[in-house]
């Protein structure tokens, strides 16, 4: 499957992630100040650009992705996982 389109497993790159973790967490999707939104989904950090409706990711997690806050000055988004041993993550 790979091979038809693509050789080069290198040149794939995520665009878009479609989906939600809300059955087993609460208050972690957030709106910023410009209109954005903050959320995640499995272990990726998604922010939700509602101008272009163009995500971005951060994808450092190795595990599942728990819980979120988000702090609005400085902004700071911070991540937890189900992996205990990577600590909480700022983006």
């Amino acid at each position: 499957l790979l091979n038809r389109f693509t050789s080069n497993p290198q040149e794939l790159s995520l665009e878009f992630i479609h989906g939600y973790r809300g059955f087993d967490t609460r208050n972690n999707l957030h709106y910023l100040p410009e209109g954005d939104i903050v959320y995640h989904a499995a272990g990726a950090g998604i922010v939700l650009s509602t101008a272009n409706g163009v995500q971005s990711f951060y994808l450092e997690h190795t595990d599942d992705i728990i819980c979120l806050a988000v702090n609005q000055h400085p902004k700071f988004k911070g991540v937890d996982s189900i992996d205990r041993d990577t600590g909480i993550n700022f983006f």
